[in-house]
């Protein structure tokens, strides 16, 4: 499973050990996405189409996670 694929938000299941995770909700990718969405629409009156900001804001979301599986070490 790609890191954009894993759940943006867990819940343990406490009723049966080893407590497995149970995935609810939106993956990371949706996650991120949904937020660089909230700012294009935040900043945007007049702007591109809504498909157009919509494509961007999965853009940002895809480079974002690239970014985060990149293995360089902070300097």
């Amino acid at each position: 499973m790609d890191n954009g694929d894993k759940p943006a938000f867990t819940k343990l299941d406490h009723r049966q050990p080893p407590h497995p995770q149970i995935a609810n909700g939106l993956t990371k990718r949706e996650d991120f996405a949904k937020a660089a969405m909230q700012g294009l629409l935040a900043r945007e009156i007049n702007g591109p189409s809504i498909r157009d900001m919509a494509d961007t804001a999965v853009t940002f979301a895809d480079a974002l996670l690239t970014a985060l599986d990149d293995p360089r070490e902070e300097s």
